[in-house]
């Protein structure tokens, strides 16, 4: 490839943006280097890369964070009743991750949503992880890190979620379904997702 990363002109880098996406039309560059290329860059471009160690310490934060939001997919399973309304049901989900921090700081949002982060588990998912991995504080609500906060909001939605709430939608959900009204639904969903 003859340059150097780390002082490319912007030529350059269009020219890897272009290459990466074929890279089999170049007789001359090979996968592996490539590879070490894309990795020198990846080094190279943030003095702030993670290591190891780093990333497997949220690992407690990962399984913490999937637990307290797996009410909400439950709460969203036990409102569909088809493939089609499971979609409609996931959008609330989607935007409630979109607008949690993840993307992009969630003090650029209004202060309403805000506060309706505030309870929310995705928010304080992302919260921990800033806090281990990146220790800037500036996407957060505050400007502070609050650990304990977090915890203590991811573990609520955990036990009184899986608990209390989950149990009583999935009861309500299908008490007066049959099993053969419930093999019908599992059939039209196969044929909506062509399964």
């Amino acid at each position: 490839m003859g340059t150097d990363p780390r002082r490319a002109p912007a030529s350059f880098w269009t020219r890897i943006g272009l290459v990466q996406q074929n890279w089999t039309d170049h007789p001359k560059w090979r996968v592996k280097d490539q590879l070490g290329w894309i990795r020198s860059i990846q080094l190279t471009a943030d003095d702030n890369v993670s290591t190891v160690e780093e990333v497997l310490e949220c690992v407690p934060f990962i399984i913490l964070s999937s637990l307290a939001a797996a009410p909400l997919g439950i709460a969203a399973a036990c409102a569909a009743r088809g493939m089609y309304s499971l979609m409609v049901t996931l959008l609330p989900i989607m935007a409630l991750v979109a607008t949690s921090g993840a993307f992009f700081p969630v003090v650029a949002l209004p202060r309403w949503v805000q506060l309706i982060h505030l309870a929310l588990p995705t928010y304080w998912s992302g919260h921990l992880t800033r806090w281990a991995l990146v220790g800037d504080p500036s996407w957060e609500i505050g400007g502070a890190f609050r650990p304990k906060a977090a915890l203590t909001v991811l573990v609520t939605w955990t036990v009184v979620g899986l608990r209390l709430l989950a149990p009583t939608l999935v009861r309500r959900s299908f008490r007066r379904e049959s099993i053969g009204n419930l093999a019908r639904m599992q059939s039209a969903t196969r044929s909506q997702t062509g399964m």
